[in-house]
């Protein structure tokens, strides 16, 4: 949990780019999702009725705010694990109740 050399010791800058990291995979394909959407005119992720941009969408916001929590869960308890994990188990619940799966009857 040693601030990175990225850019200095400047912690708000390291947390800031812990976030941008954290985001850019659910954003990537949320983009690339409507992008081919707005483009085409067709879902384009997974068949015709997909939700997957949808549901990328929402944990955005809880991926932005964990640096700032795994860092004060770090400082409280000296456990590097504890804040991703809970940073993973909020966002899997997340996700897994966001989606929805609907097969053909």
């Amino acid at each position: 949990m040693n601030y990175s050399t990225s850019f200095g010791r400047n912690s708000a800058a390291n947390i800031g780019l812990l976030a941008f990291f954290n985001m850019l995979p659910a954003l990537l394909i949320a983009v690339v999702g409507y992008g081919y959407f707005f483009i085409t005119g067709v879902n384009g992720l997974f068949g015709n009725n997909t939700q997957i941009p949808d549901w990328m969408l929402t944990p955005l916001v809880p991926l932005a705010v964990m640096p700032l929590v795994t860092r004060a869960i770090y400082r409280h308890t000296r456990n590097p694990y504890l804040g991703g994990i809970i940073t993973a188990i909020i966002v899997t619940v997340m996700t897994c109740i966001n989606s929805q799966i609907s097969f053909p009857a």
